[in-house]
């Protein structure tokens, strides 16, 4: 059924003025709270400098869309609540996505479609489209190149926290947390597990204690142990915090299922002087719970790690204190 609207509304009671209110404003936008988040991001170069990192297995003569537009344009779907490519068919034309990926919307310039979103996300290419897929040597540059994103990005996060603080740490807490996420189809990897007690994957995720800051995130298969990989991922960061800052004290925090042998024996293998080792209680003195960037969360079992540097400073001490051994 057609719309019946009038073209303008009137008001005569406001007053001695007459108020007219029409439609021919143009295109305006409500969400622009995302200008000020593009705005920063610029001014750091976050998504520039990794999608200038990001293999691109697409024939480079033929693309329209930059890696960077790629991606900006993805981040900022997912940013707004359209996580979905399919909601790119709506957004490339929408005034407020176009500016934040500095595209005129007079211009008439539509952004990346669903298809090309999507093709990017996956790293697929059409290049040896003729020929039968397992006959393609480019497959193998696409894997290579999912892969290798994975960890372009992992080694990114501990980059970009160093970058954006503004004085070196004198200690920091990794939280690392095994996350269940549940899934709903037939995804690769996912499988059931007992104790959810639901099919999911089990992503591996590695916080800042202090700034809930993410420096590290790695998909796994949903029925693998909680600390599979956690000390690969533990390497890499401790090696990245200690180049940017070689006295700082770098303690690990998880829940019991971090606590496995293989992490208790990459830190006894390091030895150096001030590591310590031990299963911590989160609970001080008097049983009051200790929380916060001061301690560890209460009523959590944790095993810790300390890393320290050669006259590295001790982190303060929380009171009550967190001496649980």
């Amino acid at each position: 059924m057609a719309a019946d609207c009038a073209a303008q509304l009137t008001f005569w009671d406001i007053g001695p003025q007459e108020v007219t209110l029409d439609f021919e404003g143009g295109q305006v936008v409500s969400d622009t709270g995302l200008l000020a988040v593009r705005l920063l991001d610029k001014e750091l170069g976050v998504l520039a400098t990794v999608a200038e990192r990001l293999p691109d297995p697409r024939a480079q003569a033929l693309v329209t869309h930059t890696r960077e537009a790629l991606l900006t344009q993805e981040v900022y779907q997912i940013l707004a609540g359209y996580p979905d490519g399919n909601d790119a068919q709506a957004a490339r034309q929408d005034p407020l996505f176009q500016t934040l990926l500095d595209v005129s919307p007079r211009d008439g310039q539509e952004l990346a479609s669903g298809s090309t979103l999507n093709r990017f996300h996956h790293a697929y290419t059409r290049r040896q489209a003729e020929q039968p897929p397992e006959e393609r040597p480019v497959v193998g540059e696409v894997e290579a190149a999912r892969t290798r994103r994975l960890r372009v990005l992992n080694d990114y996060l501990p980059e970009l926290f160093i970058r954006t603080r503004r004085e070196p740490r004198r200690f920091v807490i990794l939280d690392v947390d095994p996350s269940d996420d549940p899934t709903h189809g037939q995804q690769v990897l996912s499988f059931f597990h007992g104790y959810y007690d639901q099919h999911q994957y089990f992503p591996l995720f590695v916080f800042d204690g202090a700034s809930g800051f993410p420096l590290a995130a790695w998909l796994r298969p949903g029925t693998v142990a909680a600390a599979c990989g956690a000390v690969d991922v533990l390497r890499g960061l401790v090696r990245a915090l200690r180049a940017a800052w070689p006295d700082v004290l770098i303690l690990v925090r998880g829940d019991s299922g971090v606590a496995t042998p293989e992490v208790y024996e990459h830190r006894a293998g390091r030895g150096r002087p001030g590591d310590l080792l031990r299963l911590l209680r989160a609970r001080g003195a008097g049983g009051a719970a200790v929380r916060g960037d001061r301690g560890l969360p209460g009523g959590r079992l944790v095993a810790a790690t300390a890393d320290r540097g050669q006259g590295g400073d001790q982190p303060p001490r929380p009171q009550p204190p967190l001496c649980g051994y």
